[in-house]
């Protein structure tokens, strides 16, 4: 039974939080890293997540992308060129507009990627998540979710011009 002795007091809480969240942002680095490194995968495309979001948000165009992944066309045109001759992504005519490409991933092999890298990773996650019922879960995924949206709008605030 705990007592309220037991329970640190906000700052500390928000402190050990803090310590997590640097380490799961060190960790997750590292493991997509090692991922790109391992199914020969550059810097630039890991960086950037790019086969991500196409997988996220489905088949875009190359405008759509460039928003998503928030670089200039040309940078998006060179690694789209890449991860294209890597067999990552294709390119199609869009059957809706005949003048807009789409640019989709290629199932055969990011099913491939996605198995024999996230799969170790989910059944270790699945261990995780068996410590926790179901409203600690969703309170869990709502953090995340506001956690991701505050680091989204970060990264749109580093479009700014920096300090010196």
């Amino acid at each position: 039974m705990s007592t309220d002795d037991d329970i640190p007091s906000r700052a500390e809480a928000l402190e050990r939080l803090g310590i997590a969240g640097r380490r799961l942002s060190d960790a997750v680095v590292l493991f997509h890293s090692r991922a790109a490194e391992a199914f020969g995968r550059g810097a630039s495309e890991t960086k950037t997540k790019t086969l991500g979001v196409i997988q996220r948000f489905g088949p875009m165009t190359h405008r759509d992308l460039t928003e998503h992944v928030g670089l200039k066309p040309a940078s998006v045109s060179n690694i789209l060129a890449r991860l294209e001759a890597k067999g990552w992504i294709r390119r199609q005519r869009s059957s809706e507009d005949a003048r807009s490409v789409l640019v989709t991933t290629l199932p055969e092999k990011t099913g491939h990627f996605r198995k024999t890298v996230f799969g170790a990773l989910m059944a270790r996650l699945q261990g995780v998540h068996d410590g926790y019922d179901a409203a600690e879960l969703l309170l869990i995924a709502d953090a995340f979710g506001a956690i991701a949206a505050a680091q989204e709008a970060a990264a749109d605030d580093l479009d700014a011009p920096r300090c010196e």
